[in-house]
């Protein structure tokens, strides 16, 4: 049933306060690690959200192939009660990401106050950690927030289609695109492997 799925992504616990716009290099650094962190988790809580989904598409899947096999004509639709209690599931699930994107804009938003902070102090021209400066951090953040927005609109359609798949081609082409997503891929990765290290930080990171 629709109760079986947590509603939520995120420990509350892992929330990031407002920046003060008055802060010295050492505050900086020390934002900026939390900030770093917080994006870290949202990720880890993304892939999480993300697996959860596909077994509930590979369940989807499997109960439209039966009203397939017991009609059989793959065209004519049924749609019972388990089939619809696990695409309410699926919708859920597309929430808790659509909650996981609005943390991220909030993460974006306190590296571009801080971008600022730096730009105004210090020219842009400090290195905080290894070798990155302060603008590289706001522009990775920004450039995966684009990619969750981007990955959210295709897994919301998804949900809203997926359990009136009119064939077997149809239903498999759904759950494939879920599982093996468009944009939150390797590469993705790859990106915030870099961002760790960055800070000398082990992934995946845990929740405080």
């Amino acid at each position: 049933s629709s109760s079986s799925e947590p509603n939520s992504a995120l420990d509350s616990s892992t929330a990031l306060s407002p920046i003060p716009t008055n802060l010295d290099s050492s505050e900086i650094s020390r934002k900026l690690e939390l900030v770093v962190k917080k994006i870290l988790i949202i990720y880890e809580a993304w892939k999480n959200v993300q697996k959860r989904g596909t077994s509930l598409c590979h369940g989807i899947e499997k109960i439209k192939q039966k009203t397939f096999d017991e009609t059989n004509s793959e065209y004519e639709t049924k749609f019972p009660e388990d089939l619809l209690n696990k695409c309410k599931n699926l919708r859920m699930i597309c929430t808790m990401l659509e909650e996981l994107i609005s943390e991220t804009e909030f993460a974006v938003t306190q590296l571009r106050v801080l971008n600022e902070i730096d730009s105004k102090g210090n020219n842009n021209s400090t290195v905080y950690f290894k070798t990155w400066k302060l603008s590289k951090f706001f522009d990775t953040g920004e450039y995966l927030l684009n990619l969750y927005r981007k990955e959210h609109e295709i897994k919301v359609i998804i949900s809203e289609n997926i359990g009136h798949s009119r064939d077997k081609n149809e239903l498999i082409l759904h759950t494939s695109i879920w599982e093996h997503p468009c944009f939150i891929n390797q590469s993705v990765d790859v990106i915030l492997q870099e961002l760790a290290s960055e800070l000398s930080i082990n992934l995946p990171i845990k929740s405080p």
